[in-house]
């Protein structure tokens, strides 16, 4: 072939190419078009996808640490993930919500709802001059965005990853229906071996409380109105199979002057104790989430276990704790008196007692805890 034929060839090549082939793709595949870096990854092996789930962009968010944990300011959150908030000052509650997922933290409290279930996650929201930062479990556990911490920000997941968000379908709850409330709370048991629920109107849920300007929330189990003699050498047992979701083994008790600020300012609030002050009326606490939406907090502790712990699965009757007076009056005074377990029951993070009266609420709970 002589050099005219050969030069002829090569331009209809070129041509060719220019009219058929995307200039983009030629820039990514002649080798002398491409950098090192380029050539490199060219060079090795595609990278394997997991099967069934699809890449998520990630966004870059600033971090800062608190004592030792990273944390991200929620206004930082809004903005890259287009995520809804509000705080709610009085009551201490700040409500997370991204599509059908709803997050649920309490000031000062190291727990984390969502959808009405407690999650095994140890988490406050810090809250401080106007300004809300969350850990990034709650990103990483609450939101199912994983989380890549760099030296200056954080990469994080636009989509949700985690399947658990699906939102599952949850039995019809039985309001104003005492049979069907015994019913749905059949597999629980009592929380003191040989204890009935009390005697008395004043320990039930729904009793007011005068010295707060409040009500009763749980039930009471005190020495001999509960049948039995109570002290803190009895044991706190789990009423159903669970998860533990809370357990303050680092409690410190209040001052007599701090909670007396706190009921202060309880009294302020429109009848009812804002949730965060009521929080620490609870003294050290063990929670637990069961089946069907149904949560046990079991309250006033004088010790917990060392083996409860955020995360463990325990057993229905199996011991978590000890009766106390941690929260109250006398605990506070450092006394032994009023020694007594508070046992809340809740499903799906609402209280289940507003549509029945007192003799209903006493005959549920004799029915369910009482055998």
């Amino acid at each position: 072939m002589g050099r005219t034929t050969l030069l002829i060839a090569v331009a209809i090549l070129i041509v060719f190419l220019w009219m058929f082939v995307p200039y983009n793709f030629l820039n990514q595949h002649l080798p002398w078009q491409q950098d090192p870096e380029q050539q490199e990854q060219a060079a090795s092996p595609p990278r394997s996808k997991s099967p069934g789930k699809a890449l998520s962009a990630k966004v870059e968010v600033p971090y800062r640490k608190e004592e030792g944990e990273i944390t991200f300011r929620l206004s930082d959150l809004k903005e890259k993930l287009r995520i809804d908030y509000e705080y709610d000052a009085q009551e201490g509650i700040l409500t997370i919500r991204q599509g059908t997922v709803q997050l649920t933290m309490l000031r000062e409290a190291p727990v984390l709802n969502r959808n009405g279930i407690y999650l095994p996650v140890e988490a406050s929201p810090i809250i401080r001059d106007k300004e809300i930062r969350i850990p990034a479990v709650v990103v990483e556990e609450g939101l199912g965005r994983q989380v890549e911490v760099r030296e200056e920000y954080a990469l994080i997941e636009q989509n949700a990853s985690v399947p658990a968000l699906a939102e599952t379908r949850r039995p019809k709850l039985p309001k104003g229906d005492p049979e069907g409330l015994i019913d749905y709370l059949s597999f629980l048991q009592t929380p003191i071996q040989g204890a009935q629920v009390s005697t008395k109107d004043s320990h039930l849920p729904g009793a007011e409380r005068p010295y707060r300007n409040g009500v009763h929330e749980g039930l009471d189990y005190y020495s001999w109105t509960s049948r039995i003699s109570i002290d803190s050498r009895t044991p706190v047992l789990s009423v159903a199979d669970g998860v533990v979701v809370r357990a303050d083994h680092d409690y410190q008790e209040m001052s007599e002057a701090e909670r007396n600020r706190y009921l202060q300012i309880g009294a302020q609030n429109g009848g009812q104790t804002p949730q965060y002050i009521l929080d620490k009326m609870r003294g050290r606490s063990v929670w637990i989430q069961h089946k069907k939406g149904v949560l046990s907090r079991y309250c006033h502790l004088s010790r917990i276990d060392d083996d409860i712990v955020v995360g463990k699965k325990v057993k229905q009757g199996e011991v978590i704790g000890y009766v106390g007076n941690s929260g109250t009056s006398q605990g506070v005074k450092g006394l032994d008196s009023g020694m007594h377990l508070h046992l809340d029951l809740f499903i799906y993070d609402q209280w289940l007692w507003d549509d029945f009266t007192p003799a209903e609420r006493r005959h549920i709970l004799r029915r369910v805890l009482d055998r």
